[in-house]
């Protein structure tokens, strides 16, 4: 979330009566709605205009909205115009959790243990060789896959961290945290129309066994 008015964590009382770029029925949606419940900002001073994060950022730019939600190009397009409300860090400690993932049907992950254990394995060992050094081979080999120079595919990285597995396992994350996430941003779906109903918890649809078994 960016904003604008020179507006940042320590004024954030400023945002009530201001108007706001949410991607509705989303995760930024989620978060948005967690942030403005840390800072006490009554939701219904808010004008609050569903747009989508390049949308978002354009109006942002323009100064047609008084801050912005988004994520990725549209995030980083706001970054240019505007404060960023709360670090990543800090919103994790708020329980808004923003990551990528790599995903796989259940079946296959059920009857493949072993072999999508040692893909998160390879993966572990390449964040540790990253988290340590980052080297430039490494760089060179992300930039060309993802279709960047080198100092565009660093700056992107800059915005990620790679937890080890311990981390990941932590109740900051799929030890408890990731579940709750999941929880709120089911229930922000049902609210939105985006999805019928949510289950009444998701710390069944965390599984982390085949993560456990490489430690």
């Amino acid at each position: 979330m960016a904003t604008t008015h020179e507006i940042d964590k320590e004024s954030a009382d400023e945002l009530a009566s201001k108007k706001v770029a949410v991607p509705l029925g989303t995760a930024a949606h989620y978060g948005f709605l967690k942030q403005m419940e840390h800072f006490g900002i009554d939701l219904a001073s808010l004008e609050i205009v569903d747009m989508a994060p390049t949308d978002g950022a354009a109006a942002l730019a323009q100064g047609s909205v008084d801050f912005a939600c988004g994520w990725g190009g549209g995030l980083a397009r706001m970054k240019e115009h505007g404060n960023i409300l709360l670090t990543g860090a800090e919103k994790e400690e708020l329980g808004i959790l923003v990551f990528d993932v790599t995903s796989a049907p259940t079946d296959f992950v059920v009857e493949n243990e072993e072999v999508v254990a040692k893909f998160l394995e390879v993966t572990a060992e390449a964040n540790a060789v990253w988290n340590a050094s980052q080297p430039a081979e490494m760089l060179t080999k992300i930039a060309v896959e993802s279709g960047m120079d080198e100092e565009a595919a660093l700056a992107s990285l800059s915005t990620f961290s790679f937890p080890s597995v311990d981390e990941q396992l932590s109740e900051a994350w799929l030890g408890g945290a990731a579940a709750t996430f999941m929880k709120g941003v089911a229930d922000v779906f049902v609210e939105s129309g985006s999805i019928q109903s949510s289950l009444d918890s998701y710390e069944d649809a965390v599984t982390v066994s085949p993560l456990a078994a490489i430690k």
